[in-house]
């Protein structure tokens, strides 16, 4: 049957070395074609079945395009799609509210939330 001639994609967004990196490792066991997207990765077809992308999701322009990169190099969109982006900013414990920036709230919204529904889109 075609379905078992057409692996699935996976596309793990936030792909670092721990939680993203194993997550790659049981989808690729089960000969899934994965797409992993981080910051770390470079925009490179590492085999017939892995794909790596580079991609900040602090930065909306950056997640914007990740499905159509996976789709022009696998053929076809993601079958799966596993967001595991994040940011987060260190303050200081006696006064947090004086050390929050503008930019820091919108640097981990961006990689929190607001870049899962821009590359879903």
């Amino acid at each position: 049957p075609l379905a078992s001639i057409i692996k699935p994609i996976v596309l793990i967004l936030g792909a670092g070395p721990s939680l993203g990196h194993y997550t790659a490792t049981v989808f690729a066991e089960k000969s899934w074609r994965v797409a992993s997207a981080s910051r770390s990765c470079k925009d490179q077809l590492l085999d017939s079945r892995h794909l790596d992308l580079h991609v900040d999701f602090t930065d909306l322009n950056s997640a914007e395009n990740v499905l159509y990169k996976v789709k022009r190099l696998f053929g076809e969109f993601p079958t799966v799609f596993i967001y595991n982006g994040f940011a987060r900013s260190f303050h200081d414990a006696n006064d947090p509210w004086s050390t929050i920036t503008k930019a820091d709230v919108e640097r981990e919204m961006n990689a929190n939330t607001n870049s899962a529904l821009i590359a879903a889109q």
